[in-house]
């Protein structure tokens, strides 16, 4: 038979990898044009709100909306460049640090692009959150890091402490989507 496949990391194998920044992984031209994506593609997206008491909210009424670019494959048709630095910046990362997705049994695509708006009480106050369904998660940061207070992206590490993580406009933090994070709530802006 041939050799087993090594497990991917779960649970608390991921919670030992290391969070990755990637320092202005966008410019600035294109961290404005993702903005008007965006609104340009918001009546075709797939969307769900939360309240700051993190109970479901219909959309535009909560303090953390997400909307899914990527609905209907509505990112891949408009942005394929983009689309492609995205996976190639998972692949590079993913071999210099983890090596999950060379593990993968099948292709590895984007599974989801979402476009997060948070307002002053929103967050994602769960310290074990993870991001099931995917290998390697890319968040990047769409708003200077002057304009709001709070909402700090945290993970829980092994020892049980968080771990805080800045990142400014146009960066990428990259890291192994079985990685518990969370977010702190927004306090301003």
């Amino acid at each position: 038979p041939p050799p087993a496949e090594p497990p991917l990391p779960l649970s608390a194998d991921a919670q030992k990898t290391e969070v990755v920044r990637v320092p202005s992984f966008l410019s600035a031209a294109e961290v404005e044009d993702l903005h008007e994506l965006h609104k340009e593609l918001q009546p075709l997206l797939g969307s769900a709100g939360r309240t700051s008491g993190n109970q479901a909210a219909a959309y535009r009424q909560g303090t953390w909306e997400t909307s899914y670019l990527s609905t209907d494959g509505l990112f891949a048709r408009a942005r394929p460049a983009l689309r492609q630095r995205l996976l190639d910046l998972a692949r590079e990362v993913d071999a210099e640090h983890w090596n999950v997705m060379s593990r993968a049994t099948r292709p590895v695509l984007p599974r989801c692009v979402e476009y997060h708006t948070v307002e002053p009480g929103g967050s994602l106050p769960y310290p074990t959150h993870y991001d099931a369904g995917s290998l390697v998660t890319i968040d990047i940061m769409l708003s200077d890091s002057s304009d709001f207070r709070g909402g700090e992206f945290r993970t829980l590490e092994p020892d049980g402490s968080m771990r805080s993580y800045a990142f400014e406009k146009g960066d990428a933090l990259c890291f192994v989507s079985h990685k518990f994070h969370c977010v702190s709530p927004l306090t301003a802006g």
